[in-house]
Formats: structure tokens, C-alpha cells, sequence
């Protein structure tokens, strides 16, 4: 499959990461506290019956739970996801929309499930995909995973890499 590496460049790509950034995280608090205040810890709208619901859990852990209780590790994790972040804007200077809006998503909610972790000491999550048996998730969750999927994707078919110098351990064979 090929793509092009001619990817169109953003005219402000700090603003863009900005604007995407300061828009994620407040639709993700928006959603928190509307679900605060119209729905109790454990209760479950059907919004399509044993498909999609909304239910209010607060989690403490990871997904499904996992490692509940250490919530320092958490915020510690979040706190070395924006320092990569910071060093990967220092090095690669993104200025096309699968980079700049993947890593504001990332970002965001990184920030976002930081926030609910030093405020309450557990992250608020709402959305409920019982199809397939998922664990609850919130908007940042999904700004974290849409933004990894667009830096994965960049990273391994719009990223060059020609100009890694040789033996350095990034550096992509060539025939």
C-alpha cells in the first residue's frame, strides 16, 4: 500500500494542537460533570438496550479496574506522557493534522483523567459498550486512543525516516 509523504503542511500547527487540545479536555469535563450532577455512582441509561449505555462508575484503577488504588502511578504516568509529548514537539516539530491532532488528543486526555485523579482520586467514566463486553471509558480515554492510533499511523506511513543516520536504532533498512 502506499501513501504519500506529501502531506500538506498545518499554517499553525502550536495554535491547532492548542485549540484540539483546550477542545478535548473541556468536552471531556463537560461530560464529567454533567454526569455528576444527573446520574448517581452505578446507575445505567440504556441508550440502546444491552448494546450502548451510560453508566456512572468511578474507577480508581486502570481499565476494567486493573491496579485500583494506585492512583500515584497513574499521575505519575500522565506526568511522563506530556513530557513526551514536550520532547517529541522538540524534536520532530509536527506540522501535519495526524501528529499535531493526534498528540493534542493524547495530551488532552491524559490531562483530563489527571485532573479527576488529583481532584477525586478516581477517574469518572460513562460510556458503556456492552456488544462487546468493554471496560467503561470517558472522552479522554478516547482522545488517548484516537491520538495514539493517529501517531502509530504517522509514525509508520507518513513519517520519513531516510535521514536517520546509519546504525542508529530507528533506522529503516533499505534495498
Amino acid at each position: 500500500m502506499a501513501f504519500s509523504r506529501n502531506e500538506k503542511p498545518i499554517r499553525r500547527p502550536l495554535l491547532t494542537f492548542g485549540v484540539v487540545g483546550v477542545f478535548w479536555l473541556a468536552l471531556d469535563q463537560v461530560v464529567k460533570a454533567v454526569e455528576r450532577h444527573s446520574m448517581t455512582v452505578g446507575s445505567t441509561i440504556p441508550i440502546i438496550k444491552n448494546v450502548f449505555h451510560l453508566t456512572y462508575i468511578r474507577n480508581s484503577g486502570a481499565a476494567f479496574s486493573l491496579f485500583s488504588g494506585l492512583t500515584w502511578l497513574f499521575f505519575l504516568a500522565g506526568i511522563i506522557a506530556f513530557a513526551a509529548m514536550f520532547l517529541f514537539w522538540r524534536l520532530k516539530k509536527p506540522s501535519t493534522v495526524l501528529p499535531v491532532v493526534g498528540s493534542a488528543l493524547m495530551s488532552a486526555g491524559a490531562l483530563g483523567n489527571i485532573i479527576d485523579r488529583v481532584v477525586s482520586g478516581e477517574v469518572i467514566d460513562i460510556f458503556d459498550a456492552r456488544i462487546i463486553n468493554f471496560a467503561i471509558f470517558n472522552v479522554a480515554d478516547i482522545g488517548i486512543t484516537v491520538g495514539v492510533v493517529m501517531l502509530v499511523v504517522w509514525l509508520l506511513f507518513f513519517e520519513d525516516h531516510s535521514g536517520i543516520e546509519k546504525g542508529h536504532p530507528m533506522k529503516v533498512p533499505t534495498r
